[in-house]
């Protein structure tokens, strides 16, 4: 949903093409300032949505599973599926950050699609654990994430594996 995005006029367009705002939009690192730079910058594949509409039931679900297993202290897996862009991984990430919120609990995201090899999992993990700008192997990087989880007074860890098919 997209807001506060006025009806723009032809002109408007032509002006924010010849002046050079949609060819750069964010590029300033500034809020985009025309209509069409809003809409624009709010379609990029990074961009993250303001509000999801028709996913309440969805997020209802994956509160509760996620709480079932903080309170439990005991761990599970859910697995999302959709279509492309049907709002999979804006939900987790909402639904994450309400946990940490509330809970003594950490979110993690990897996003598989952007690791060369699968074991590069590991290193990609540790960092977002650890906050360690360090380079380690994956076999280091799996010791490490292993020996931190099995501590005992730890966050709950909510690991989101995104992209998981890629």
């Amino acid at each position: 949903e997209i807001d506060n995005v006025s009806v723009t006029t032809k002109a408007q367009v032509d002006d924010d093409v010849r002046v050079g705002v949609v060819d750069n939009v964010g590029d300033n690192g500034q809020a985009p300032t025309s209509s069409l730079s809003q809409v624009i910058l709010s379609l990029r594949l990074a961009a993250e949505p303001t509000k999801l509409t028709g996913r309440l039931e969805e997020r209802a679900k994956l509160d509760q599973m996620l709480l079932s297993m903080v309170t439990a202290n005991r761990g599970g897996c859910v697995y999302i599926y959709g279509v492309p862009g049907a709002g999979k991984t804006a939900v987790v990430k909402r639904a994450m950050a309400a946990l940490s919120n509330s809970h003594q609990a950490k979110g993690v995201i990897c996003n598989c699609a952007q690791l060369g090899k699968p074991e590069q999992a590991f290193v990609r993990i540790w960092r977002e654990l650890s906050g360690e700008k360090n380079e380690r192997t994956p076999l280091d990087a799996k010791q490490s994430l292993t020996a931190w989880l099995q501590k005992a007074n730890r966050p709950f860890v909510v690991l989101l594996l995104d992209e998981l098919d890629a």
